[in-house]
């Protein structure tokens, strides 16, 4: 709020305005500088021990959803903007306005593998905060622009792998802190993008009419802070500090034990031969047991030994007690070694056994039809809703009687819609029904109405299309993890998601530029139609997993209406038959 306080105030200084501007625009990125060592010297701070679904979890999904506000959000929000203002202020058509934009969210789907390794490895936190870092930093010296590359690779580069790695982190933390409640969360979070959608046009449009394009980046550069708040309070906790998890049993001594390997052979050494010491003594004595036997036979029957049987037991008794503390102390160190060596062995097995599940998993991903048709379905819907925020500004502005003011206030329209959406599919997320049909019904309501807008030459009228779309998009992405995780197993999910993060990026690098060419050479009325039509592709290409959906519904209402229709002791027949043909079979695979 600060920096906005300035800067609105810096007309006053005349002459020294556009000064006071590249100060406060540089002061963004001088801040994210500073803060970016101090932040990295706090990583090794443990946070105490939580639990998931509740206490702090609660603290993680308010910055997730900040996160959301200000990295999806803003993207999607100022896109049809800057598009605008690329055009104006490179003096360049609507093609290469627009490349800008297909730039930035080709490059923040395709990091998206990346920044899910740097999740992997380095954590949430600190792929957060090196996204915010590299927000601040695109955005911030977008300021000194001049030509329309330097835009290319600050603000469609470098912001876009922030945005990307920002996007990761902030949903990757979710799924730490929340296991019951991992749906609820999502969706909550997800509600911080409708919300950017909502504030970031009408915000972004009053920026740039009042300041122009090079400061309203400088600006728009510090909102980007939120990241940086954000990922300091992801703290990752270990496994051994969240509920649920088990202690590992004290009985084996770990591979990783701090005393080292020559003192238990040093100490394994030292018992042998006091075992063979002890050995030594116990064979002399019963030597020199037998010899008096022998040299006084006839004294046996009175046992008059130098020795006494009393003393000789006693003394056979301590060397069989000596020799069998030693065995234990042998047979402990052994173990310990043992157990050593199983530890080791058990943790490459476990590592073979997950790089073999993980070569599974994606050969069963790529091997399945209904998963490929998901993300064909995902990425020309993502070609569908990027493109259409993209060129929707510039053909309200140069098609209809509209001004900017009143095409962003459209798009906020928009994004109220997606919050009832939202907010809707929140709401009815206990209740059981076909998502799949909801998500084909959604995509294709998008695809329809992005088409009817290019026909539009009312106010009201677009105002209505721009609610059937944002309803449209938000139970679209609201009901993407419940279809993703009916389409696969909880281990296959990521590999999923990033494979489909992949081919959107693809596709934005692709097909956007497509659009925007055909939007440029022959009007932008057919760019929008080649994207809506992209959005019905999007929805016919989903159908067929919808139709598989309905049959197997179908199918399992039929079994349990057949026996339900059977008496109760017919049910029961027929289950000892299955349990005793099923006990069979074990035997004989046995």
């Amino acid at each position: 709020m600060y920096v906005f306080v300035i800067a609105y105030n810096g007309e006053a200084l005349g002459e020294r305005y556009e000064i006071m501007m590249l100060f406060v625009s540089s002061c963004g990125v001088l801040g994210a500088l500073a803060i970016f060592p101090v932040v990295i010297d706090t990583m090794a701070f443990k946070g105490p021990k939580f639990e998931k679904d509740k206490g702090y979890a609660w603290v993680i999904l308010f910055f997730s959803f900040l996160s959301h506000f200000a990295h999806i959000g803003f993207s999607f929000g100022t896109a049809g903007n800057l598009t605008i203002a690329h055009q104006e202020f490179f003096k360049v058509n609507l093609q290469k306005g627009s490349l800008i934009g297909s730039v930035y969210l080709g490059v923040m789907f395709l990091f998206g593998p990346i920044a899910s390794i740097l999740v992997k490895k380095l954590g949430c936190r600190f792929t957060e905060i090196l996204g915010g870092f590299f927000l601040m930093l695109g955005l911030g010296v977008s300021v000194f622009s001049q030509d329309l590359w330097h835009a290319i690779v600050l603000y469609g580069v470098v912001a876009g792998i922030g945005a990307s790695c920002c996007y990761t982190a902030s949903s990757q933390i979710l799924a730490i802190y929340f296991d019951k409640l991992k749906y609820l969360a999502f969706s909550l979070a997800v509600l911080g993008i409708y919300v950017g959608l909502m504030t970031w046009p009408i915000l972004s449009q009053f920026l740039l009419n009042k300041f122009g394009y090079s400061h309203a980046m400088g600006i728009m550069a510090c909102a980007h802070l939120l990241h940086i708040i954000a990922g300091i309070s992801f703290f990752e906790p270990q496994e051994e500090n969240l509920e649920g998890t088990t202690d590992k049993s004290d009985d084996v001594t770990p591979a990783s034990s701090d005393e080292p390997k020559e003192k238990i052979d040093e100490s394994l050494s030292k018992n042998i031969f006091a075992i063979e010491l002890n050995m030594e003594n116990f064979t002399k004595d019963n030597l020199s047991i037998s010899g008096s036997s022998i040299s006084d036979v006839t004294s046996v029957i009175s046992v008059t030994s130098e020795e006494p049987k009393k003393n000789i037991d006693e003394s056979l008794g301590k060397d069989n007690f000596a020799i069998e503390l030693n065995m234990e102390d042998f047979t402990k160190d052994n173990i310990s070694i043992s157990g050593s060596s199983i530890s080791e062995t058990s943790s490459d097995i476990s590592l073979e056994s997950t790089t073999s599940d993980l070569k599974a998993d994606f050969i069963s991903v790529l091997k399945s039809w209904k998963m490929w048709l998901f993300i064909i379905s995902g990425q020309l819907w993502n070609v569908n809703t990027a493109g259409f925020l993209l060129l929707l500004n510039d053909y309200i502005v140069h098609n209809t009687s509209m001004d900017k003011d009143e095409a962003a206030l459209g798009v906020t329209i928009m994004g109220i819609a997606n919050i009832v959406g939202c907010v809707s599919v929140i709401l009815t997320s206990s209740l059981k029904f076909n998502r799949f049909i909801i998500y084909f019904i959604s995509v294709a309501v998008f695809g329809v109405a992005a088409l009817a807008t290019s026909f539009t030459s009312s106010k009201v009228m677009f105002y209505c299309l721009g609610i059937i779309c944002g309803l449209g998009r938000s139970v679209t992405i609201s009901c993407l993890l419940g279809v993703a995780s009916d389409l696969c197993t909880t281990s296959q999910l990521p590999l999923l998601f990033g494979l489909k993060l992949l081919l959107k990026g693809i596709g934005g690098m692709t097909l956007l530029p497509l659009a925007s060419f055909i939007g440029g050479t022959t009007g932008e009325r057919y760019g929008i139609i080649f994207v809506g039509s992209c959005g019905i592709l999007a929805a016919l290409a989903i159908l067929p997993v919808v139709i598989d959906s309905l049959k197997k519904e179908k199918t399992i209402d039929s079994v349990e209406s057949g026996l339900s229709s059977l008496p109760v002791s017919d049910t029961i027949e027929r289950e000892a038959n299955s349990r005793s043909i099923t006990g069979a079979d074990q035997q004989s695979k046995g």
